[in-house]
């Protein structure tokens, strides 16, 4: 993926920044909270090691308040990026839809025009009681339509 490029077709969509960002935002969460539960675990082993004394309740339960104060920030800046991930990917996915949509109506649009130039088509053919299929499909030839002379039961 380019980063460097501005005006160019192949620059990263804000969709694609998102999928980067909340991808190395879930490696790197684990590793960080983990990283703070097993340091905070370190310091508490030192300071005890170091003061001669095993820390009181008071001291153990301020140091866990620390820890789960950073843990806690770190999982709901997370969350906050995976939310607006998924609201990129939402948007997207109306964008496509909307897409699709149109294309759905285009192809109905043409069908309706294939089946009305068929059925007058065939309005004529039935008119004209010596008609054969040739004669019909050489009209509907004529109008820009495509019959397909096996499709169509006489």
């Amino acid at each position: 993926m380019k980063r460097s490029c501005k005006d160019c077709k192949e620059r990263p969509t804000q969709l694609e920044k998102f999928d980067e960002l909340v991808e190395a935002a879930k490696t790197y969460s684990v590793v960080l909270i983990v990283g703070v539960i097993v340091i905070g675990i370190l310091l508490i082993f030192a300071c005890s090691l170091f003061r001669k004394e095993i820390p009181g309740l008071e001291e153990m339960n301020l140091f866990v308040s620390i820890v789960i104060g950073i843990v806690a920030t770190i999982v709901s800046i997370v969350s906050m990026l995976i939310s607006f991930y998924g609201l990129e990917k939402t948007e997207e996915s109306e964008r496509r839809q909307h897409e699709v949509l149109q294309q759905i109506l285009e192809i109905e649009k043409d069908t309706r025009r294939s089946t009305q130039a068929i059925e007058n088509s065939i309005q004529t053919g039935l008119q004209n009681p010596n008609a054969t299929v040739r004669d019909i499909k050489s009209s509907a030839e004529t109008t820009n339509m495509q019959v397909d002379v096996d499709d169509v039961d006489f």
